[in-house]
Protein backbone atom coordinates (compact mmCIF):
# COMPACT_ATOMS: atom_id res chain seq x y z
CA UNK A 1 0.00 0.00 0.00
CA UNK A 2 1.25 3.59 -0.96
CA UNK A 3 0.34 6.87 1.37
CA UNK A 4 0.55 9.84 -0.68
CA UNK A 5 2.20 12.53 1.28
CA UNK A 6 1.26 16.90 0.13
CA UNK A 7 4.37 18.08 2.31
CA UNK A 8 7.04 16.96 -0.02
CA UNK A 9 7.90 13.58 2.35
CA UNK A 10 6.64 10.93 -1.21
CA UNK A 11 10.35 10.07 -1.88
CA UNK A 12 10.12 8.30 1.51
CA UNK A 13 9.53 4.91 2.07
CA UNK A 14 6.08 4.04 3.34
CA UNK A 15 5.94 0.82 5.75
CA UNK A 16 2.77 -1.71 5.17
CA UNK A 17 2.25 -1.93 8.79
CA UNK A 18 -0.22 -4.43 10.09
CA UNK A 19 -2.05 -3.06 13.14
CA UNK A 20 -3.74 -4.43 15.81
CA UNK A 21 -7.14 -2.37 15.49
CA UNK A 22 -8.82 -0.54 12.70
CA UNK A 23 -9.54 2.44 15.27
CA UNK A 24 -5.73 2.87 15.85
CA UNK A 25 -5.00 2.69 12.69
CA UNK A 26 -7.68 5.12 12.07
CA UNK A 27 -5.66 7.29 14.84
CA UNK A 28 -1.98 7.13 13.00
CA UNK A 29 -3.83 8.45 10.04
CA UNK A 30 -4.69 11.20 11.69
CA UNK A 31 -1.33 12.12 12.83
CA UNK A 32 0.80 14.89 11.04
CA UNK A 33 2.72 13.36 8.51
CA UNK A 34 6.13 13.67 9.88
CA UNK A 35 4.13 11.92 13.54
CA UNK A 36 2.63 9.22 11.12
CA UNK A 37 5.77 8.39 9.45
CA UNK A 38 7.95 7.58 12.96
CA UNK A 39 5.05 6.35 13.85
CA UNK A 40 4.78 3.81 11.22
CA UNK A 41 8.94 3.74 10.93
CA UNK A 42 9.73 2.77 14.46
CA UNK A 43 6.82 0.51 15.45
CA UNK A 44 5.69 -1.04 12.19
CA UNK A 45 8.92 -1.00 10.21
CA UNK A 46 11.53 -1.81 12.57
CA UNK A 47 13.35 0.89 12.02
CA UNK A 48 15.43 3.09 14.80
CA UNK A 49 14.74 6.62 15.40
CA UNK A 50 18.00 8.06 13.85
CA UNK A 51 17.10 6.35 11.25
CA UNK A 52 14.02 7.55 10.66
CA UNK A 53 15.30 11.10 11.34
CA UNK A 54 17.87 11.06 8.72
CA UNK A 55 15.29 10.26 6.47
CA UNK A 56 12.79 13.25 7.20
CA UNK A 57 15.79 15.73 7.08
CA UNK A 58 15.20 16.24 11.03
CA UNK A 59 17.32 15.74 14.12
CA UNK A 60 17.09 13.19 16.57
CA UNK A 61 15.88 15.29 19.00
CA UNK A 62 13.27 16.64 17.30
CA UNK A 63 12.17 13.25 15.79
CA UNK A 64 12.08 12.09 19.41
CA UNK A 65 9.56 15.25 20.53
CA UNK A 66 7.55 14.69 17.11
CA UNK A 67 7.27 10.49 18.69
CA UNK A 68 6.67 11.78 22.17
CA UNK A 69 3.90 14.04 20.86
CA UNK A 70 2.21 11.38 18.67
CA UNK A 71 2.36 8.78 21.37
CA UNK A 72 0.71 11.35 23.80
CA UNK A 73 -2.19 11.94 20.87
CA UNK A 74 -2.42 8.17 20.31
CA UNK A 75 -2.69 7.55 23.67
CA UNK A 76 -5.99 10.51 24.35
CA UNK A 77 -7.49 9.41 21.39
CA UNK A 78 -7.44 5.45 22.31
CA UNK A 79 -8.32 6.09 26.41
CA UNK A 80 -10.99 8.16 24.89
CA UNK A 81 -12.24 4.92 22.13
CA UNK A 82 -12.11 2.98 25.66
CA UNK A 83 -13.81 5.48 27.85
CA UNK A 84 -16.73 5.02 24.75
CA UNK A 85 -16.72 1.39 24.68
CA UNK A 86 -14.85 1.28 21.21
CA UNK A 87 -11.50 -0.11 21.73
CA UNK A 88 -11.34 -2.81 24.62
CA UNK A 89 -8.54 -1.97 26.94
CA UNK A 90 -6.39 -4.33 26.30
CA UNK A 91 -5.44 -2.42 23.33
CA UNK A 92 -4.26 0.30 25.72
CA UNK A 93 -0.62 0.66 25.51
CA UNK A 94 0.02 -1.54 22.63
CA UNK A 95 1.34 -0.57 19.06
CA UNK A 96 2.60 -3.18 16.84
CA UNK A 97 5.03 -5.07 18.58
CA UNK A 98 6.42 -2.36 20.66
CA UNK A 99 4.17 -0.67 23.41
CA UNK A 100 3.18 3.23 23.62
CA UNK A 101 4.12 4.29 27.00
CA UNK A 102 1.02 5.05 29.16
CA UNK A 103 1.00 7.55 31.81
Amino acid sequence: MRFYRTDGMDDLPTPDPVYRSDTLREHVDRLPAKQKHIIERLYFGGADLLTVAAEIGISRKHARDLRDKAFATLQAKVLEDVALGQMLPASVGAVGNRSLPVA
